[in-house]
């Protein structure tokens, strides 16, 4: 047997004799000890969240909306010089299947297909609003003196709507109603040719399209009337008649 058979047998006895010639003591407690418990995370994300700096964080988010506000893409839409009325047709082609529940012929409930993928749609067909969007240029004085009549006059009827791109939170609160913002899709979908502009739901042969009517000067809220008879109907008397229409 060569040296390197020896050593191999010796480590392989001692491996085999390990466990025979083990024991067990006890060394006693070394240190500080605590029990193991489970940690509530109910209590430790309280004392987290204590530890978080909210002011901080609400400063934070306030500047990140300013800066937001402040750097709006500035448009320039002229301002009408007469008073036109275009007429949009605001059908949309379904890109997918619409789901609503169904009754079957056992009177069981079920989701089915309401309207195919591919089927042109025309939301007025189901739902006309009683509002309609007044699209101005905040940077106009006349504009703003007009918009803000007519919020006096029809304060649930006339949603305003700022189509330059200057931060309305300072007009929105200067006349403590809100103001919207024209974004960019809404303008792609409801193209705004000249300001002041009304967009609301057409009625008799236009039913079932949407007027844009853009307002010459000098302004008054007559001119909206004009445009929308439905605005000097009371307003449950329109949802009562929008009912009606729906269910024909």
């Amino acid at each position: 047997m060569n040296i390197r058979d020896v050593l191999f047998t010796v480590a392989a006895l001692t491996l085999l004799a390990a466990p025979a010639s083990s024991r067990a003591d006890n060394l006693g407690v070394q240190g500080k000890t605590w029990p193991i418990i489970e940690i509530d995370m109910r209590k430790f994300l309280a004392e987290q969240a204590a530890r978080v700096n909210w002011s901080h964080v609400e400063n934070g988010l306030s500047h990140s909306a300013h800066r937001y506000l402040e750097t709006l893409p500035r448009r320039d839409i002229p301002a009408a010089r007469t008073t036109t009325t275009r007429w949009i047709d605001p059908a949309i082609i379904l890109s997918r299947n619409i789901l609503a529940p169904k009754k079957n012929a056992k009177g069981q409930w079920h989701w089915g297909v309401l309207y195919r993928k591919g089927t042109r749609f025309n939301p007025l067909s189901v739902e006309r609003p009683i509002q309609a969007m007044l699209f101005f240029d905040s940077a106009s004085r006349s504009q703003r003196a007009f918009v803000r009549a007519a919020l006096r006059e029809y304060p649930q009827r006339i949603l305003p709507v700022d189509v330059d791109g200057n931060d309305p939170q300072p007009l929105s609160k200067s006349w403590g109603e809100p103001v919207f913002e024209a974004t960019n899709a809404m303008l792609e979908r409801f193209p705004v040719f000249a300001v002041p502009a009304l967009l609301y739901p057409g009625s008799g042969a236009e039913r079932l399209r949407l007027g844009m009517t853009a307002f010459g000067p000098p302004y008054s809220t007559a001119q909206l009337a004009a445009a929308w008879p439905q605005l000097d109907i009371p307003e449950y008397a329109v949802a009562q008649e929008t009912s009606n229409a729906s269910a024909q």
